[in-house]
């Protein structure tokens, strides 16, 4: 295969199997990494019937060799690696009077460390290669504001950005942009059970496009970062949340003459 050479974490389902599925019409091949072999097997399906070709990997993300192992599965496969996207997550609550340190340990380690890794592992093999390569961490936007009632992975989601911003300005001149992707509310296994007992109209109420997204629509960002944004564009994350991110809450506007509250 000539085209890219990439690494998608948490491709068995959700926004890392709509990522990978994305990246196949460029042509390379991509290493489905993930926990369930059967969930890999079913992208990797898509993933050549969109045009590209995959190597699936059941793994352990947060394993502490599970970077390392991904990227040589990479370079196993065509010789070199090109991109990596970390997608690999579960929405865990967890509020204060409640959190526990395996509760804690657990959360990091798939939302921060696991990424962290991963990265660290491909930026060894970019220099090794001597060619540039990318790195594209999704994370949310409960790392840029908070909902609440889950500390540990907003906490999580935090970091890996503030991370990839400090991978960017370390690995600028070196041509390896680092970017993240924040989703908002989005359809996915994950979020079903939220979605499906939420009041109706409750999504509209916070989202001003009134519906959740799709994964697909997430999946078309990580492609056009991973491939074919401007290598200047580092450090940057973008949310993709319907505008629930920038939006305000609520104001009653008083009447004429009074002032605001």
């Amino acid at each position: 295969m000539s085209g890219p050479t990439g690494v998608v974490t948490g491709a068995g389902s959700g926004i890392g199997a709509a990522a990978a599925v994305a990246l196949a019409p460029a042509g390379g091949t991509t290493v489905l990494v993930g926990r369930r072999a059967d969930a890999l097997e079913r992208t990797a399906h898509a993933v050549r019937a969109s045009g590209g070709e995959a190597v699936v990997l059941p793994l352990d993300v947060t394993a502490d060799d599970a970077g390392d192992r991904a990227v040589a599965a990479a370079r196993t496969a065509t010789g070199r690696l090109d991109v990596v996207v970390s997608a690999a997550g579960a929405y865990r609550p967890g509020a204060f009077g409640t959190l526990t340190a395996a509760h804690v340990r657990e959360v990091t380690a798939l939302h921060h460390l696991a990424p962290l890794l991963l990265a660290d592992a491909a930026v060894r093999a970019f220099r090794s290669a001597g060619r540039p390569g990318r790195i594209v961490h999704v994370s949310s936007i409960t790392g840029l504001v908070s909902r609440g009632g889950f500390t540990a992975y907003e906490a999580a989601k935090a970091a890996l950005i503030a991370g990839a911003r400090s991978a960017a300005v370390e690995l600028a001149a070196e041509s390896v942009p680092v970017n993240t992707v924040a989703p908002g509310w989005i359809r996915s296994e994950m979020t079903a059970e939220l979605l499906a007992t939420a009041p109706a109209g409750a999504l509209g109420a916070f989202v001003p496009a009134g519906r959740p997204g799709e994964a697909a629509e997430i999946a078309e960002v990580v492609r056009w970062v991973a491939l074919d944004a401007p290598a200047f564009l580092t450090g940057q994350t973008i949310a993709v949340d319907g505008g629930q991110s920038v939006r305000t809450g609520a104001l009653t506007v008083p009447p004429p003459g009074e002032d605001l509250p």
